[in-house]
């Protein structure tokens, strides 16, 4: 088990969209509802900060370990498994944002909330949290030692330079170092 220190800083706007669990008012149409509670799709701490979740700094290295394609040198196995069974992100990183000061960007989006292209339904203003620059730090841990000794460990190393599918079609993109 081998743990890495990584500098995240971001190459795009990063974007929440957690579920909003708040129940309507009565009297409440949906763009009021939308304006008093689009903040809640933040994901924050305990202390009430926007946090990125340890799950989506994951899937951006499984994402990358994919997109990468490298061999591990044993026949035509790549280091996408192994990426996936064998890295853990236990913490996410902690922006010093709080929901309340957080801005936001209004998109049309399909209103039976499924993605654009299998959508039948019309569109409605949606309100989403959005952050054009952020950084922090996050530790990477490594459970199979395959990764750290195939090839030196460069998926580790270029994973900064690829994208997190978030969505089906939405991309969102982190640039960083390994300390």
């Amino acid at each position: 088990m081998t743990r890495y220190k990584a500098h995240l800083k971001s190459l795009t706007p990063i974007s929440f969209g957690a579920y909003i669990s708040a129940p309507k008012k009565r009297g409440e149409n949906p763009q009021q509802y939308e304006e008093a509670h689009w903040r809640e799709r933040c994901n924050v701490d305990d202390k009430g900060n926007v946090i990125i979740q340890p799950f989506a700094i994951k899937n951006m290295l499984d994402a990358a370990a994919a997109r990468l394609s490298m061999r591990t040198g044993q026949g035509i196995k790549t280091f996408k498994p192994l990426f996936e069974t064998g890295v853990m992100v236990e913490e996410g990183i902690v922006l010093p944002l709080t929901r309340a000061n957080v801005p936001g960007e209004w998109r049309m989006v399909p209103s039976d909330g499924k993605p654009a292209a299998y959508s039948k339904g019309s569109r409605v203003p949606k309100c989403f949290p959005k952050i054009d620059e952020w950084e922090g730090e996050v530790t990477i841990t490594v459970l199979d030692d395959k990764i750290t000794k195939l090839n030196g460990g460069v998926p580790l190393k270029q994973w900064g330079l690829h994208d997190l599918r978030r969505t089906m079609r939405g991309s969102l993109k982190y640039g960083g170092d390994i300390l």
